[in-house]
């Protein structure tokens, strides 16, 4: 009925377990191979030593070569030959030892208080026309940050009129080790009168130049090339000042110019851009309405600028060091001002309307050409007017502190400059061809000398001292002539040490204090 089925098996075969294969192998390196090698050192070996003795020195006979006749007979016409041509040298010698001597002082500064003329420059080709008459004047000086460079404008003072005489920006190198004084190592020619010329102050190659036409031009050194601005004054340029970059752009540069229109114009442009020009950005105008009419001043027109120079935010003399007045335009810092009128005028280029005048001055009796900043005071500023002085002001105080008058009779101020190395001194020039230094502790001039090549002379339109060279100083003649000039030791470092001049000026500053 029931019984027991056995069935048949089923195998199954797995899909992914395999039976392992085992194969055998056997690898052999190669045998090392060695060797020996032996190495010995050198034996040693002794050696002596023995000098003669002080006694057998002094016993040992001197060997005395023998005497030659014939040698000293040919040395004997050899000193005959030549006899006359030393006597004629030694006696040339002997005659321009005093020469020589007073030029060797001159140059190692001995000489304290004088002015040597290292060079006398001019450009061929403006100075001279081609009917050999003089036709350019040389109207603007700058030397570069270097000091190794001095740029110089050649145009017209005279000109009342629109003129289509070709005018240059030149460039000579005192570097070089050969200098051309009549061709410029490197020149800029140009449709209008150039009136006023300015290096950058901190970055090399860069040129600003102001024309007769009211146009502003920067010449780049490296390209050669020069921008022109898209705008200009309506009357000619008088003055030029680079400004601080007010943002972080690097390539981006500001420069401010003046004008007998009375207007300042700011201008920016980029460097190492391809056509680039100069792009007007705004303008501030020194109306007469924004004078005080106890000044004297008339009208509601513009009053023309002729010059004017950034105001200096520090005081070296506190640290006793040399001073230097930068050229830049720094933010906050403000202007101070000359005009036409005699004015002088503090101003700020950060004003939200177009009046610049933030204070005024007592006025010259003529035409103010030049203003300088104390490179030694924060406060100390000189001018300089046609009605020969000199003034020295306070920045806050109205009146000046001292005025200083020349001898020259009959003539006018055109320029001044102080010191880069001494607090109390500052040089001059005019229409009387001289260049002049002056202390204003003492009450005589410190130094002079004539300008002019032999018996032409003429006004001194400029005068600039080397930034970095302080034993440097050019000066720019109406004739034409730039006159490279190396100050004696006195002009530059002077007798007292420089704290104590430094003293001097503090003390002056302070009167203006007393006086309120």
């Amino acid at each position: 009925m029931f019984k027991d089925n056995e069935g048949e098996s089923t195998n199954f075969t797995s899909s992914w377990k395999k039976q392992k294969k085992l194969r055998e192998h056997s690898s052999q390196t190669s045998e090392t191979i060695t060797y020996e090698v032996g190495n010995q050192t050198n034996h040693p070996q002794n050696a002596q030593c023995q000098t003669e003795s002080l006694l057998n020195l002094m016993t040992a006979k001197i060997h005395k070569p023998e005497r030659n006749e014939k040698d000293e007979v040919e040395l004997g016409h050899f000193l005959t030959a030549v006899e006359s041509t030393v006597l004629k040298q030694l006696k040339m010698n002997n005659a321009t030892v005093e020469l020589y001597s007073s030029i060797m002082k001159a140059r190692k500064g001995l000489s304290e208080y004088s002015f040597l003329c290292e060079y006398a420059l001019h450009e061929k080709a403006a100075v001279v026309d081609e009917k050999g008459d003089t036709s350019l004047e040389v109207t603007g000086l700058s030397w570069s940050c270097s000091g190794a460079s001095v740029a110089v404008s050649y145009g017209s003072n005279e000109t009342m009129s629109w003129s289509e005489d070709r005018s240059y920006i030149c460039l000579w190198n005192m570097d070089r080790p050969k200098l051309k004084l009549d061709e410029a190592d490197q020149k800029l020619e140009l449709e209008s009168a150039v009136q006023t010329v300015q290096f950058h102050p901190d970055i090399t190659g860069f040129v600003a130049a102001g024309l007769f036409s009211g146009v502003v031009v920067v010449w780049d050194l490296s390209k050669d090339e020069a921008c022109y601005s898209d705008f200009a004054h309506n009357d000619p340029v008088t003055c030029l000042c680079w400004m601080e970059n007010n943002d972080n752009n690097s390539r981006s540069m500001r420069l401010v110019s003046s004008s007998t229109d009375g207007k300042f114009i700011i201008w920016k442009f980029k460097k190492g851009k391809t056509s680039s020009i100069l792009k007007y950005e705004k303008e501030y105008v020194v109306s007469s309405t924004s004078i005080p009419r106890s000044f004297g001043v008339k009208g509601r027109g513009s009053l023309g600028v002729t010059c004017f120079c950034p105001i200096q935010n520090f005081d070296q003399s506190a640290s006793g060091l040399g001073g230097q007045s930068s050229r830049l335009i720094t933010a906050g810092a403000g202007i101070v001002v000359g005009l036409e009128s005699g004015l002088v005028l503090k101003c700020s280029l950060e004003l939200l309307e177009s009046n610049p005048v933030t204070f005024v001055y007592e006025a010259h009796k003529g035409p103010v050409y030049s203003v300088e900043w104390s490179p030694f005071h924060r406060n100390i500023f000189l001018t300089c007017s046609t009605d020969q002085s000199c003034r020295i002001y306070h920045s806050l105080e109205a009146a000046p502190l001292r005025e200083i008058r020349t001898g020259w009779v009959g003539s006018t101020l055109m320029a001044a400059s102080w010191s880069f190395t001494r607090p109390t001194l500052f040089y001059v020039s005019g229409s009387s061809g001289k260049l002049e230094a002056y202390d204003f502790t003492q009450s005589n001039v410190a130094a002079s000398v004539d300008v002019g090549e032999k018996k032409e002379e003429g006004t001194v339109n400029c005068v600039e001292l080397n930034p970095v060279r302080p034993d440097f100083l050019a000066t720019a003649s109406s004739t034409g002539y730039v006159h490279i000039w190396r100050l004696g030791a006195g002009l530059v470092s002077g007798n007292e040490p420089l704290q104590h001049d430094c003293d001097q000026l503090n003390m002056l500053a302070k009167e203006a204090m007393a006086r309120d």
